[in-house]
């Protein structure tokens, strides 16, 4: 989880062309299509990333597509992950971060 907190810094820190493709090699590293018969921590890592990159998008989204993307990945994490603490600390970290997202969108979740 240090590692891609420190890759997502790396990402806010390049510039504009490098930083899109510093993103994308970082998603085709951990992308998971599916959690059925992956690691636990695969699948947290995966949302973890997803979610650390929606809170740096700051980009208008006027339906909220990418939001809506990412709380599929938490509906499909809440199924497979829902027994580790760690997912449960993770949530929260990222609803901390959502909560300042242009649309507002994730404003009124709370960790639980």
């Amino acid at each position: 989880m240090h590692a891609i907190s420190s890759l997502i810094k790396t990402i806010r820190l390049s510039s504009p062309p490098k930083d899109d493709e510093l993103a994308n090699v970082v998603v085709s590293f951990f992308k998971l299509d599916s959690f059925k018969d992956k690691p636990k921590m695969d699948c947290l890592l995966w949302v973890y990333l997803k979610g650390l990159l929606l809170a740096e998008d700051k980009e208008p989204d006027p339906n909220n597509l990418r939001d809506h993307e990412f709380e599929d990945i938490l509906l499909m994490a809440e199924d497979n992950l829902n027994d580790m603490p760690e997912y449960w600390m993770v949530k929260g970290i990222l609803f901390n971060f959502l909560k300042n997202r242009p649309n507002s969108y994730f404003a009124p979740m709370k960790a639980v």
